[in-house]
């Protein structure tokens, strides 16, 4: 069950709409407005927009205030509503993120139980209420506000190895063969493995926000096949090496935890030991920022 505060709603969108429908919706959706806005469907299929002041939802028409007078609008005569907020929402501060057994992650502000009852209450940012039966629960995390994932930062540069052996520059190689976000699983399909790889090697480059004192995560030498080129893994700070490791042997996880500063340039490389770096895919499992 979810519960939704107006408020907390930008729009609304009722029902199936077609290729056409769906451009008009946007191109209403996304024009400036002063109210909320019905869409509604004309008898041709056509979408129009009405502007006014959502009043209320029934079971079976939408109360909206058309320059004054107040008027009901059947559901099935809607496509949708566009509702207008003179000053943006306020976010609560988040407590937990809540993941469920579809893979479906919340972010709640609170949390509501109590002996006996068959859901948890969740209150989300936005003031949306949501209960999630408790079957449906996998995992509660406490960390948020305490963590940072480092692939959520837009990295500064990126680039891939020079060991492919090319004699001049190549468009878009970096692109191809540079570090990458990936996601896996471990632990359970609810928990998720965001990391980077880097295919026979390069390096990545972040700024670090404020307020975090520490990085850690695991690295790890994971070939396709059997055969494989060890590789020197680095974190630089500034251009300070802080943490080193030479990874020869394959599908061995190394830990890592290091000392970062507020607004340094934090670099992750992976170097080949070999000048064609077969088999030296790397991968860097849930690099964190933690304070």
């Amino acid at each position: 069950t979810i519960r939704a505060p107006t408020a907390t709603l930008a729009r609304l969108r009722v029902g199936e709409l077609t290729p056409e429908q769906i451009r008009r919706w946007q191109a209403i959706t996304e024009s400036v407005a002063d109210s909320d806005v019905l869409v509604v469907r004309r008898p041709d299929g056509q979408l129009t927009s009405i502007a006014g002041l959502v009043q209320g939802f029934g079971p079976d028409a939408v109360q909206f205030d058309l320059d004054g007078q107040t008027i009901p609008v059947p559901w099935e005569r809607l496509a949708g509503v566009r509702f207008f907020h003179a000053n943006e929402p306020e976010l609560a501060a988040p407590r937990a993120v809540v993941h469920d057994s579809a893979g479906g992650r919340w972010l709640a502000s609170q949390i509501r139980f109590a002996p006996g009852d068959k859901a948890l209450g969740l209150v989300l940012q936005c003031g949306v209420t949501v209960d999630l039966g408790l079957e449906e629960l996998a995992e509660i995390d406490f960390s948020v506000g305490t963590m940072k994932s480092l692939v959520d930062l837009p990295p500064l540069a990126s680039s891939a190895t020079e060991g492919f052996g090319f004699r001049v520059p190549v468009p878009g190689v970096d692109a191809l063969f540079g570090p990458r976000v990936v996601t896996g699983t471990a632990g359970g399909a609810a928990q998720e493995d965001r990391g980077i790889e880097f295919l026979g090697g390069g390096e990545i480059a972040y700024r670090l926000p404020a307020g975090f004192s520490r990085l850690v995560g695991a690295v790890e030498l994971r070939p396709e096949g059997q055969r494989f080129t060890p590789v020197v893994f680095r974190i630089l700070v500034d251009s300070d090496v802080v943490w080193e490791v030479t990874l020869d042997q394959p599908h061995h996880s190394v830990s890592f935890d290091v000392p970062i500063r507020d607004d340094a340039r934090l670099k992750l490389e992976a170097r080949p030991r070999a000048e064609v770096p077969l088999g030296a895919v790397v991968l860097v499992h849930q690099p964190r920022l933690l304070r």
